[in-house]
């Protein structure tokens, strides 16, 4: 496929580059632009960590260099331990829905995390499906995802799925499911719920009525 011959271009391009052990690419005062980076060991943890993302900014360019307009990046974490970017496949036809990537750019792997299909998230009882992706907030390690599922009539009862990514192990977590929501703030979320009232009355979902209700979580 020619996405994953992209992604292997890519890889191939970043094979040298690690922290401390890959040579920095880019344009640099004195010209030198195999230049090692240094490693000293009196450096403390913010210079490092800055050290670290400078780096791997070099690196996801070079990697977003090399996505068609097909894809797009959703979030990329470049900390001590996660060197990682996560990024998104927009389909033309809606009967497809919307998978998501993540590149491991120390491991130089590519793996399909949430399928093009409906999926079963850890940790919870119903299954999933994002036609699209509606939001993304990341809270520690965790990547959270709001999904749409673009339905109508009675799908409007859970329009938008939420899912987690732990970025240590790219575990995809259940959260909860609404009809609406909003992020607020000290990592809350607030999701406006239904349930249809006349399920015996109504003869198709066009015509079900609602109860509504909101209820706040934190996202953890």
């Amino acid at each position: 496929m020619r996405f994953f011959s992209t992604i292997s271009t890519a890889i191939i391009i970043l094979t040298s580059l690690t922290c401390c052990q890959f040579k920095a690419k880019g344009t640099y005062k004195n010209n030198d632009i195999n230049k090692e980076l240094p490693c000293s060991a009196d450096k403390n943890n913010d210079e490092k960590e800055n050290e670290i993302k400078t780096d791997y900014e070099n690196i996801y360019k070079t990697f977003t260099d090399t996505l068609s307009n097909n894809y797009r990046v959703l979030h990329k974490e470049f900390n001590q331990n996660i060197h990682k970017i996560y990024y998104i496949s927009h389909n033309q036809y809606r009967d497809k829905c919307t998978p998501i990537y993540v590149l491991d750019v120390d491991k130089q792997t590519t793996k399909e995390i949430i399928s093009n299909d409906y999926f079963q998230p850890k940790n919870y009882n119903n299954e999933v499906i994002l036609v699209s992706v509606d939001n993304n907030k990341t809270i520690d390690n965790h990547l959270y995802i709001v999904g749409n599922r673009e339905a109508c009539g009675s799908g409007w009862i859970i329009e938008h799925p939420i899912v987690y990514i732990d970025m240590n192990t790219d575990i995809v977590y259940g959260f909860d499911e609404c009809a609406e929501y909003k992020f607020l703030k000290d990592n809350k979320i607030r999701m406006t719920k239904a349930i249809p009232t006349n399920l015996d009355s109504a003869t198709c979902s066009a015509e079900y009525t609602y109860d509504t209700w909101e209820e706040t979580k934190t996202l953890k």
